[in-house]
């Protein structure tokens, strides 16, 4: 007969835990939907998560969030405990640095290393370490003890070579208290970007006054990315300001939910602030648009009909919006950050500002360009989810 399958457990702790996903959750589902369709040769993939129920720390299967992820009838499905068994393979595919330090010091992952499991992290970036100041209080401390956590594991799959080489430093700057155990390895994996809907011609908006409901002149920016400090969009919104103020015709459309909204009021630095200056905006759905919750093909839609997508933040794991806007063919001016270096190479305009007023006038001397020097994204190497999920089955050993 033939043999059972062996287990591609991933784990999607914080994911199952989030009705919005973007970031970290929106890769996550991505390669759980890859891997769910063709998991590897000799395995079924399993959507599983850490759980304290009844007072000690284990894994169980995700069978609730699997059968809306396929978006299978809803039935009722009691989520098992996982017993692990030798050969199959774990990832923690997304970010739930509390409850994976929690379930790491009770032992969890030696004991399945024990019974013959390989166990493995995705690493989306070590920003709270390395940028502590444009985290919440204490972002530091929780990240460096997931990061001894995952040192544990049997590899690291990094999401771009800035985070592995990122890794690599703190681990020589850190080594493990017990040497004995070895490193783990470290691997780089490029993220997808065919997830959004392609637009189609007969599709309702033809341009951007109708994806706003509202009539546009000028050239438009696009910003993509949770509303917290790192990226930065308050400096962005001064120098759209600063603009406005010399009657340069440009407008600005920012996609993203309200970041840290969990924390007290006294933790969130200049977030209230940011948002009551948007709210109040005397050009906000004149010239400037916030838009808190857009779909997969409202996205689309913008990224089809802007002019150009402007990155401002101060430090990125990756840059998905890159990526998905390259996919539109949408031109890119980007904070000269080492990873968007990576992502983009020659297929972007860098700046660095220092100020609102810098970044004016890095807007603005990319509108004086020429436009043959405008539109260099659509070379920029992009890869399907497919790739991507190969390229981690590649570094795990396992073939699709």
């Amino acid at each position: 007969g033939k043999l059972p399958l062996k287990r591609l457990f991933l784990d999607i702790t914080a994911t199952r835990e989030t009705a919005r996903h973007t970031g970290i959750e929106r890769v996550a589902c991505a390669l759980t939907r890859q891997l769910l369709q063709q998991p590897p040769a000799g395995f079924r993939a399993e959507p599983v998560y850490l759980s304290f129920n009844g007072g000690r720390w284990h894994v169980r299967y995700a069978k609730q969030f699997t059968s809306q992820l396929l978006q299978l009838s809803a039935c009722i499905l009691f989520d098992d405990v996982v017993e692990p068994q030798a050969g199959d393979v774990y990832v923690a595919l997304d970010l739930a640095s509390a409850p994976f330090v929690q379930a790491s010091l009770a032992g969890v992952f030696e004991h399945w290393q024990k019974r013959g499991v390989s166990t493995h992290a995705v690493v989306y970036d070590l920003l709270p370490v390395n940028l502590p100041e444009v985290f919440p209080p204490g972002a530091d401390k929780v990240h460096t003890e997931w990061l001894h956590a995952i040192s544990k594991l049997d590899s690291a799959l990094c999401i771009s070579k800035s985070v592995k080489s990122d890794l690599a430093a703190w681990q020589a700057a850190h080594p493990s208290p017990t040497p004995a155990r070895r490193k783990p390895r470290l691997h780089a994996f490029e993220l997808g970007a065919d997830s959004l809907p392609q637009i189609t011609a007969n599709d309702e908006a033809h341009n951007l006054s109708d994806v706003l409901g509202h009539a546009l002149t000028g050239t438009t920016f696009l910003s993509v990315g949770t509303l917290e400090p790192r990226k930065n969009f308050a400096q962005a919104l001064w120098a759209f300001e600063v603009l406005w103020a010399q009657n340069i015709d440009v407008n600005w459309v920012l996609v993203g939910r309200e970041g840290w909204q969990g924390l007290p009021e006294a933790q969130r630095q200049d977030i209230a602030s940011l948002m009551a200056h948007i709210q109040t905006h005397p050009e906000h759905h004149k010239r400037f648009f916030w838009l808190n919750d857009v779909d997969d093909a409202q996205l689309s839609q913008l990224y089809a009909h802007a002019d150009c997508l402007l990155n401002p933040s101060l430090g990125e794991g990756f840059g998905l919006p890159l990526i998905e806007a390259a996919h539109h063919g949408l031109p890119l001016l980007l904070r000269d950050l080492p990873v968007f270096q990576e992502v983009a190479g020659h297929n972007a305009t860098y700046f660095s500002a220092h100020t609102a007023e810098d970044l004016a006038a890095a807007i603005e001397q990319w509108l004086q360009k020429p436009s043959t020097l405008k539109h260099t994204s659509q070379h920029l190497r992009s890869v399907t989810w497919a790739d991507s999920t190969a390229q981690i089955l590649n570094h795990l050993g396992l073939v699709a």
